[in-house]
C-alpha cells in the first residue's frame, strides 16, 4: 500500500489491512489513485485482521493518472474492527483515510466514578 499525502512515490505496493481495536462506526473514508486496468477493491470487515463478516465492499475505478485523486466514503451498518486495502499489484495508492473510532469503553467507565469521587470530596468540604 502507498500512503503519501498525494504525492504517492510509483513503487510496488502490497495488499495491507488497517486494524482498528477499539472498532469504528457509520463511515469509513479516503483518498484514492488507480492507474491499473485492473479493478481493486476495499472491504470493510466486523473482525480484526480482514476477518469475520464483511459489512462492506467499495469498487475502485481505474484512472490514467497517479496524481489524480478521489474520495471514496462508505456507510455501513454495525461496529467494524477492520479494512483490507487491495493494491492493485502495486497501482492502487492510498492516502488519508478516515473513520469514527469507538471510545475505548475502560475511558467511559473511568467518567462516572472521577464524577463521584469529585462529588465524595466537595461534600467532605462542606462538612469540615
Amino acid at each position: 500500500m502507498i500512503v503519501n499525502a498525494n504525492n504517492p512515490d510509483p513503487v510496488t505496493a502490497l495488499s495491507s489491512v488497517m486494524n482498528v481495536a477499539s472498532g469504528f462506526v457509520g463511515t469509513a473514508s479516503f483518498w484514492f489513485s488507480n492507474v491499473s486496468g485492473v479493478v481493486g477493491t476495499v472491504s470493510i470487515f466486523d473482525g480484526l485482521n480482514a476477518t469475520g463478516t464483511r459489512l462492506a465492499d467499495i469498487t475502485l475505478a481505474a484512472n490514467d493518472n497517479l496524481n489524480q485523486w478521489f474520495l471514496i466514503s462508505q456507510d455501513f451498518a454495525g461496529t467494524a474492527y477492520s479494512i483490507s486495502f487491495d493494491a492493485g499489484g502495486g497501482n492502487i495508492a492510498y492516502d488519508n483515510v478516515t473513520v469514527n473510532a469507538v471510545p475505548l469503553p475502560a475511558a467511559l467507565l473511568l467518567l462516572p466514578f472521577g464524577a463521584a469521587a469529585l462529588g465524595a470530596a466537595a461534600r467532605r468540604k462542606k462538612v469540615a
